[in-house]
């Protein structure tokens, strides 16, 4: 009995999620005491996890037993082709993306948005997202970790330890990164001291070399390495509510403001760009968006652990909208310029188009729609869930083009009713020296 909560816990989350058949078994040691001697199980009660073709099972605790860590030891790995919507750089919704003119109309440091003279697309695929991510990771791992001579001192270490435990914990469990976050994880210890310690495990775990940004702009190192590192971050807010909904005990449940601690300690020590750490640390220092009452320590609040990347996705929506400004007065040699609403809008994410649903009037957010949004984007699994979202997001695109398509019609019958007055008008003054007033 100890374990019917998990089993129907995972039974259900691998089956449509990851399109696998996890089979559950109970045994009892006092009827078949050989088996367990065998196994090496002397107390109860107690959990071994066979992968496919093994005789020798693997222990895991009751109290940190999770779904997530059987899809890992059964060595499973999500492939690019297994993800949807990823032929010729379509969309999440299989919209056809216009092609990139001269860069313009890209967010050249956040996103692979375009502009076709009438929406702003999203052009990145899951495949694109999860790919940046990776290198993103990479990069900090060769880049940003040590940037001094010696060893990590122990504040730092403690910090690094922190960000690639929790990493290695909630990340999608068959995502390629895991294979390179185990092996840091293993080596914790060596790779705390030794920068070529960390370096050769991610020569052999990494990304190749040779692959580009994919969905980060432009192939530039810099912008697509913060690009891609908002991504993995996106994708670990969006994961810790994955993990806590598939937990089965409290024990297992991360609280959400815990997150948020070990990725601001993570942003102090290892992010290079000084504007933009103290920029985000200013603002988690002042409690920003409400942080510090939104992200709390709930165990069994699913609302509170969604707020985590509620409060992250405006935090990089503040981010774009600033950098927005910031361009425009570069490029016009000012300071103090003012955004429109329509280059405020052209900066905030999703657009419009993209997820009509998540917008209210008068530039309000459905944040429910929102965070439905995010799973859809940053859980890179096809799932019946996302599945569902994709086809109900359609609609609401379809809905909004209909009333679009309406609105023009009654504009051009009006038009159309003006022009036949006017034109009546016009040949009865000719005909007969009046016109309609007279």
């Amino acid at each position: 009995w100890h374990y019917i909560d998990l089993a129907r816990s995972c039974s259900s989350l691998a089956k449509p999620s990851y399109g696998l058949d996890i089979e559950f078994h109970a045994i009892s040691c006092s009827a078949n005491r050989p088996i367990c001697r065998n196994q090496t199980i002397g107390r109860f009660p107690a959990l071994r996890i066979y992968p496919a073709k093994s005789g020798k099972g693997i222990a895991e605790s009751v109290w940190n037993a999770h779904c997530f860590t059987f899809l890992k030891v059964f060595g499973l790995e999500i492939e690019d082709s297994a993800l949807p919507a990823e032929q010729g750089g379509k969309s999440h919704f299989d919209i056809d993306a216009p092609k990139l003119q001269n860069g313009m109309g890209r967010n050249n440091t956040i996103r692979s948005r375009i502009y076709d003279g009438t929406h702003y697309h999203d052009t990145r695929s899951r495949t694109d997202i999860l790919g940046d991510a990776f290198k993103s990771f990479d990069f900090a791992m060769r880049e940003s970790i040590y940037t001094q001579d010696g060893p990590l001192n122990n504040e730092t270490r403690i910090v690094f330890g922190d960000w690639i435990l929790m990493l290695k914990q909630v990340l999608p469990p068959l995502w390629k990164i895991q294979n390179a976050l185990d092996a840091i994880a293993e080596n914790l210890k060596d790779v705390g001291t030794r920068e070529r310690a960390l370096i050769e495990i991610m020569d052999r775990e990494g990304p190749p070399s040779s692959i580009a940004w994919r969905g980060c702009s432009l192939d530039n190192v810099a912008n697509g390495y913060t690009c891609g590192l908002w991504e993995l971050f996106h994708i670990l807010t969006v994961s810790v509510v994955e993990w806590n909904i598939a937990a089965t005990v409290p024990q297992s449940v991360i609280p959400v403001k815990e997150i948020a601690r070990r990725l601001a300690n993570y942003i102090r020590e290892f992010f290079a760009c000084d504007v933009c750490r103290s920029n985000f640390l200013s603002n988690f220092g002042n409690c920003s968006n409400d942080r510090c009452n939104r992200l709390g320590d709930s165990r069994t609040s699913e609302a509170e652990w969604k707020e985590l990347a509620l409060w992250l996705w405006e935090e990089h929506n503040e981010v774009n909208v600033r950098l927005a400004k910031e361009r425009k007065e570069l490029e016009q040699s000012q300071k103090e310029i003012k955004l429109t609403v329509e280059e405020i809008e052209a900066a905030l994410w999703p657009s419009l188009y993209d997820c009509p649903r998540c917008w209210k009037k008068k530039g309000k957010w459905d944040k429910d729609h929102v965070y439905k949004y995010l799973r859809f984007t940053y859980w890179p699994f096809d799932d019946e869930k996302n599945k569902t979202y994709a086809r109900y997001e359609k609609e609401g695109r379809s809905h909004m083009i209909v009333l679009s398509l309406a609105f023009l019609s009654v504009i051009a019958a009006f038009k159309c009713s003006f022009r036949i007055r006017t034109s009546l008008s016009f040949l009865r003054k000719a005909a007969f020296g009046k016109s309609d007033k007279e």
